[in-house]
């Protein structure tokens, strides 16, 4: 009777590391950010990004910004052109995973400015 026991904690286990590694982070938010969005609002989140000297619009300066987190949501899946926004704000929905666009929304979060 030990077996379908062992079994059944076997897969518990197997579960947990999966949701867990799907949950969002800020961490995780800071690698994604680095590798898709600091090109354009810079490391720091300044809209000063190398790539910011080539687009017709600055990008945001998200150390000022108060958007709220159901707003960047759409803003980074969607891409600022379906926001009313720049155009040259790419939508990141079909590349990110929604775990990875909470994940870099915890990122900013800890750029803004704190009044």
């Amino acid at each position: 009777m030990k077996q379908p026991y062992l079994l059944v904690c076997l897969l518990a286990s197997l579960a947990v590391p999966a949701a867990a590694a799907d949950a969002p982070t800020t961490k995780r938010g800071e690698t994604i950010f680095k590798a898709y969005c600091a090109a354009c609002h810079g490391a720091g989140g300044k809209g000063d990004g190398p790539a910011s000297r080539t687009l017709p619009t600055n990008p945001a300066n998200l150390t000022l910004s108060r958007a709220p987190e159901d707003y960047l949501k759409l803003l980074i899946s969607e891409g600022g052109g379906a926001m009313g926004r720049s155009a040259s704000m790419p939508a990141w929905g079909g590349t990110l995973s929604p775990p990875d666009i909470d994940s870099v929304i915890l990122y900013i979060n800890t750029l803004r400015q704190k009044k």
